[in-house]
């Protein structure tokens, strides 16, 4: 029950940076985005933004989906605290759930924050590739 009331915590920060950054409004970045304008970031991710851009509330929604991947990603951090030393899971949880980025770019659409999430993964791959090297990592993070 401790992890579900946890999560569901987070997932109300999650809302809480969208709906801050949803009544910002739209910056000029993000509607390149979902407008699909060419622009030198990654064309599958502007694909799918600009499918969505005629859907009812699919700005808020993406808003929403990116605030809740940033904050989530605590939960992968934790699992590497963990493995380090039980001590530092609260002092990692509290840097990365209070860090300027992440309240900052938490709830806009921006690919920075999947890049952040990207980053994050491939520094946990490296990790864990140093401690226990498995088959499956060397493609994980080159894919990565």
């Amino acid at each position: 029950m401790r992890p579900f009331l946890i999560a569901l915590g987070l997932q109300a920060y999650a809302v809480f940076l969208a709906v801050t950054q949803w009544k910002i409004g739209l910056r000029t970045d993000e509607a390149k985005y979902i407008l699909d304008i060419p622009y030198p970031h990654p064309p599958l991710v502007r694909f799918v933004l600009h499918a969505t851009d005629s859907v009812f509330f699919a700005e808020f929604f993406w808003r929403l989906f990116i605030a809740t991947l940033i904050v989530q990603a605590v939960w992968m951090l934790v699992s590497v605290a963990r493995r380090i030393d039980v001590r530092t899971v609260p002092l990692v949880v509290a840097l990365w759930l209070c860090s300027p980025a992440l309240l900052l770019q938490g709830g806009t659409i921006m690919i920075a924050v999947f890049t952040a999430i990207q980053m994050l993964g491939l520094l946990i791959l490296s990790l864990l590739a140093r401690r226990s090297p498995r088959p499956w990592m060397a493609p994980a993070i080159a894919g990565l």
